[in-house]
């Protein structure tokens, strides 16, 4: 999901809470500004959820921007 308003409508936090099953979700693509201490708590959400559903596909990756070739890059990034 990528969540966007031309108002910006979701500068508080509470406007940028969305539900969603979590069955339905492959993967999280972190943004280049996420904070290290951010992406351990949202990895470890995803661990418990992961746990809870039985579930063992899950993926995470890391948005960068490469100004070699001029775009941004999304690369996986590998947990044990």
């Amino acid at each position: 999901m990528i969540l966007a308003s031309p108002l910006n409508s979701f500068e508080e936090p509470k406007y940028r809470k969305l539900t969603y099953n979590f069955e339905d979700l492959e993967a999280i693509i972190f943004g280049m500004r996420t904070s290290i201490e951010d992406k351990i708590r949202i990895i470890k959400i995803i661990e418990d959820k992961c746990k809870f559903y039985g579930r063992d596909d899950f993926e995470f990756y890391q948005a960068s921007y490469s100004s070699e070739l001029g775009e941004m890059l999304i690369n996986r990034i590998h947990i044990l």
